[in-house]
């Protein structure tokens, strides 16, 4: 729908020219037509969600209509009722990342991608931000840990993220832990009115 916006011009008596947009209340009007994106929806997150260390975001049981403990095929957190359109993936930082590019693991995590790669609606949450530095403390970690055995470099984590946006199409968000929780509750408003049209 376009809005055409007019302008009136008049010139006042002291030589000034006035401009008004009168397209600005219908403009307003159509917003207003707009209708907010629904929250009345239960949000599922997968029981893995609560090992390795992770813990469960909680807080959307109050965003949305509540949460359910649940078993996820693909992802950690969904839409109930919609599992299979939508996945949530929740990464607590860099270094879980890093983790999947192991190579004895990265077969799993190719798979995967793979699976998450066919759902409508998919995104990769990262808990920390994306810098050099932060991508270097992790692999500096990792050398000391396997005393110098890890084959993964800095380099490493810019070739999968460039695979992970292209060849599988899934979107990764990076973002401080007091980000994460707006970010996350809009993708999952937004991915559910979505799947709904």
């Amino acid at each position: 729908m376009k809005i055409c916006i007019h302008f009136h011009v008049k010139v006042l008596d002291n030589g000034w020219i006035e401009n008004r947009k009168v397209g600005r209340m219908a403009a307003a009007a159509y917003r207003k037509k707009l209708k907010p994106i629904s929250t009345d929806f239960v949000v599922c997150f997968d029981h893995r969600e609560e090992g390795r260390g992770k813990v469960p975001w909680r807080w959307l049981a109050d965003e949305f209509s509540g949460m359910e403990r649940v078993t996820l095929k693909t992802g950690d957190y969904s839409v109930k009722g919609f599992e299979s359109k939508i996945a949530l993936e929740h990464k607590s930082g860099i270094a879980e990342l890093y983790q999947d590019l192991v190579v004895s693991y990265r077969p799993t995590f190719t798979r995967f991608l793979t699976r998450l790669s066919q759902i409508q609606c998919r995104t990769i949450i990262v808990e920390e931000p994306l810098t050099k530095a932060a991508v270097k403390k992790v692999v500096t970690k990792l050398q000391y840990s396997s005393n110098g055995r890890s084959r993964l470099t800095e380099a490493t984590m810019w070739f999968w993220l460039s695979r992970i946006t292209t060849e599988f199409n899934i979107p990764i968000v990076f973002c401080d832990k007091a980000c994460v929780r707006p970010v996350a509750t809009e993708w999952l408003k937004a991915a559910y009115q979505q799947v709904r049209r």
